[in-house]
């Protein structure tokens, strides 16, 4: 079972690229401006502020989330499409989609995952949202 969790990540999820996070990252560098926020909530932690080469406030609650979002600043929000379709109608008002991806979560690939893969519970999207 190790070999073929190894050959699994490092043989068939790691020749894919570029990885979502790296797709999410170049469209934050070409839609960020001076003076825009750019946070993440429970979404690729250190991971894109490597590739977007810039610091990335983490938003840990809903509440926050949706604070951000209110601020007259422009704010883009990278985040999974379940907690978006749950905080978009705490927000008062749709948010503007931008870019999004699927991708499996390889931290949470385990022996069940390589033996009975489930697309609705393996993979996960991501979207990168703004307020204006």
């Amino acid at each position: 079972s190790i070999v073929l969790l190894f050959s699994y990540q490092f043989g068939a999820i790691a020749g894919r690229r570029p990885e979502g996070v790296e797709l999410l990252a170049a469209r934050i560098r070409q839609e960020v401006q001076p003076g825009d926020i750019v946070g993440q909530y429970r979404a690729f932690g250190r991971n894109l502020g490597f590739y977007t080469h810039m610091a990335h406030p983490n938003y840990y609650e809903d509440k926050a989330v949706t604070d951000i979002l209110r601020t007259p600043q422009r704010v883009l929000v990278v985040l999974p499409l379940v907690d978006l379709e749950r905080i978009e109608p705490q927000f008062g008002a749709p948010l503007y989609r931008l870019a999004s991806v699927t991708l499996l979560d390889t931290a949470g690939v385990r022996l069940r995952t390589l033996l009975n893969p489930d697309p609705a519970a393996d993979l996960q999207t991501m979207v990168l949202v703004a307020n204006r």
